[in-house]
């Protein structure tokens, strides 16, 4: 492999250095205008009454929550709009939370930098800083078809993530990406001697954004995500070359109900134009409900012990990657898709500073395949373990 080639590819993916200002909403003046946070008290904070506002979720994420009501102690309950990233307004750091029940994890101490949230997380769009994600994967050996013995994986991944608002109100949003493939397997054989992977491979992808504030009736975001995805050991062809896309529009129908609709273009061995779409219910302040494609997710509040905001979730999703390589038994240069369907069961913890989850579950529907005329093969279902970091 070409050490120097992926030196420079890794550096200059990596975030650039600078400040790192606190995450706050920047709220648009009618937004101002309705929120108030409580005036301080003799009371410890967390025994304080304060304020609950969704905040958008970005990555895949990205998708807008379906809001709910701000709920302060005592009557009224009105519901307000999540604020947006709009810079028309002062800086506005919301109070400290609670919110009414028995459950003694939601009135316990919560160190919160800043952002008040519920079932949604806190995770307004963070402008003018880096936000780093961090995980790793495992996929245990699994039987491979055609007699090709077992076929693994260990996954590394990494995004350094930055949000800035442009002309109307909107956000740009850039992320740089980094992912690690090793696989071990598929052994040859006389009748298949080409379709031995090698041992590692990687991408460098690029995520440009551009999305509308998620505090009105309808929103959107475009997306375009070009990557190169190889494992360096020679010179790179069209094929190294992943050109992503995805487009979606989404119409908060009540505070509940939110309706997406969109699509996405895949660049791979088989390409893939896919529905990026579907329904986000949200009933109250512990569910959330994510029925969407190409991944849904159904998350429950637990509660808040020891002041990390604590979800149990469920999720599935489609997922394929493709990458050019080098055969190890003859040296030609071919692209492979690796491509599964898998469902998954984790916590994700959140404390405000940083969120992080662990998540294990079922891979199943696992497809190997070439461009140029090497034979493919299929792999058995088995068992996946994640987990990872965000801050």
């Amino acid at each position: 492999m070409s050490t120097s080639l992926l030196c420079l590819a890794v550096a200059f993916a990596a975030p650039t250095a600078g400040a790192d200002p606190p995450s706050v909403y920047r709220l648009s003046r009618p937004f101002e205008t309705t929120v108030r946070i409580p005036a301080p008290d003799a009371r410890p904070a967390w025994h304080r009454p304060g304020l609950i506002v969704r905040g958008q979720t970005p990555g895949y994420d990205e998708v807008p929550g379906a809001g709910g009501p701000a709920i302060q102690q005592g009557p009224p309950q009105t519901y307000v709009q999540p604020p947006g990233a709009v810079p028309d307004g002062p800086m506005v750091v919301p109070g400290p939370l609670t919110t009414p029940g028995a459950d003694p994890f939601l009135n316990a101490p919560h160190a919160v930098p800043g952002d008040a949230y519920c079932a949604n997380g806190p995770q307004p769009y963070r402008l003018n800083r880096w936000v780093s994600r961090y995980d790793v994967g495992w996929l245990p050996q699994e039987t491979a078809s055609r007699g090709l013995g077992g076929f693994a994986v260990f996954e590394a991944n990494a995004e350094w993530e930055y949000n800035t608002p442009v002309f109307i109100n909107w956000i740009f949003g850039f992320t740089q990406q980094f992912n690690y493939r090793a696989w071990e397997g598929p052994d040859t054989t006389p009748a298949f001697p080409t379709v031995a992977l090698p041992p590692s491979v990687y991408r460098i992808g690029w995520d440009l954004k551009l999305a509308t504030p998620a505090n009105y009736q309808w929103s959107a975001l475009l997306a375009f995500n070009p990557s190169i995805n190889s494992d360096f050991e020679s010179g790179l062809t069209r094929d190294a070359w992943n050109l992503d896309g995805r487009g979606m529009i989404f119409f908060r129908h009540t505070p509940q109900w939110t309706w997406v609709l969109g699509a996405g273009f895949w660049d791979r061995v088989n390409d893939k134009v896919l529905p990026y779409a579907g329904v986000i219910y949200t009933p109250n302040d512990r569910w959330e409900w994510r029925i969407l494609f190409p991944e849904s997710r159904i998350s429950y509040l637990i509660g808040r012990p020891y002041g990390f905001a604590t979800w149990l979730y469920t999720r599935a999703e489609f997922h394929s990657e493709a990458y050019e390589i080098m055969l190890p038994t003859t040296g030609a240069r071919e692209q492979v898709e690796v491509e599964d369907w898998r469902w998954l069961i984790g916590f994700r913890f959140d404390n405000g500073w940083v969120s992080s989850f662990i998540e294990a579950g079922w891979v199943f529907g696992r497809n190997v395949d070439y461009l140029n005329g090497t034979p493919g093969f299929d792999v058995s279902s088995g068992f996946i373990g994640r987990l990872g970091i965000r801050f």
